[in-house]
């Protein structure tokens, strides 16, 4: 949605709004996808994306990574019932996202890739939008993006707003626990045994206690899982206190594998 280079917020892209971007076609527009480096939180700031369905769809960077962004209220052959709930907004029938966090994405913060700059969208401001080594222009990343076109403060929670809850990839988690990094041998045959064990890698990181995870994940990485569903469930105590019962509980989660999309 607000990546610099094609996205329709982009500080590229030269739109501010739905109605720069599509015109007379807007009212048509129902729903729009959060791209990586943003998640609906940040965009609930833009009271001009109320009535839009914030979306997060995995991308098909590689087979191992096709499960990032899941939504699993979405399955192909009712995708004509599913254009009908965006239009609706309905959130009972509109699933959470489940999601990495923005800030894994490439164009989150602002910077300068071949200097190593990463920059929050003050420093690029104290430093004139320029690379403090190079002195060339910033790239302008989604953070920046969605402050300048914000009208709420970072926090707000809008009406009917369909949350998401952020997971940490488990090779990710693995890669942390053994001190090296993803892609080694060592991740990629420890996530295999896992998922073996497991059933699935959401099955490990949604819907697994940590007494079934004891009896075959080393506790290094056991730690890391847990330390991630302490967090996840604090968020839902806090989006449930908020908003009512989430719409995809763990119970039907466990009648109904998620159906990636």
């Amino acid at each position: 949605m607000s990546g610099p280079w094609f996205s329709i917020f982009g500080a590229n892209s030269g739109f501010d709004s739905i109605e720069d971007c599509f015109g007379e076609l807007s009212p048509h527009i129902h729903a729009i996808e959060t791209g990586l480096s943003s998640d609906p939180e940040m965009n609930w700031r833009l009271s001009t994306l109320d009535s839009i369905t914030l979306l997060s769809n995995s991308d098909a960077h590689s087979p191992s990574r096709l499960g990032r962004r899941p939504m699993p209220s979405i399955v192909p052959w009712i995708i004509k019932r599913s254009l009908k709930r965006f239009e609706k907004k309905d959130r009972k029938k509109t699933s959470l996202h489940y999601r990495i966090l923005p800030e894994e994405g490439k164009y989150h913060y602002d910077g300068h890739r071949q200097c190593g700059v990463i920059f929050s969208p003050s420093q690029t401001r104290a430093n004139q939008y320029l690379c403090p080594n190079c002195h060339k222009k910033l790239t302008i990343g989604v953070m920046h993006r969605v402050e300048e076109l914000a009208d709420r403060p970072e926090g707000f929670l809008p009406k009917n707003a369909i949350p998401s809850l952020h997971l940490i990839p488990l090779e990710e988690v693995i890669a942390e626990a053994l001190g090296v990094r993803v892609g080694t041998k060592a991740v990629e045959a420890e996530y295999e045994r896992l998922v073996d064990k497991g059933g699935s890698e959401f099955k490990i990181l949604l819907d697994a206690t940590p007494d079934e995870l004891a009896s075959f994940v080393p506790s290094n990485i056991l730690e890391g899982i847990v330390r991630m569903s302490r967090e996840k469930f604090q968020l839902f105590q806090a989006m449930t206190a908020f908003m009512g019962k989430l719409p995809y509980s763990r119970e039907k989660r466990q009648r109904r594998s998620p159906t990636i999309s």
